[in-house]
């Protein structure tokens, strides 16, 4: 949830931001931003999400 508000309204810090999510410069730089992205907006789904009761 963190990483949503901050890309929402923290624009001076996304750099560094970003450096924290997809770690140091490299060629998978951006694979490794794309799924810190994924894992964040997933489980924020899931906590906000209604568990299915066990029938």
């Amino acid at each position: 949830m963190l990483t949503i508000i901050a890309l929402c309204d923290a624009w001076p810090v996304l750099p560094e931001l970003d450096g924290l999510m997809a770690g140091s410069k490299g060629p998978i730089r951006a694979e490794r931003r794309r799924k810190a992205i994924v894992r964040t907006v997933l489980l924020a789904a899931q906590a906000l999400a209604p568990e299915r009761s066990a029938v």
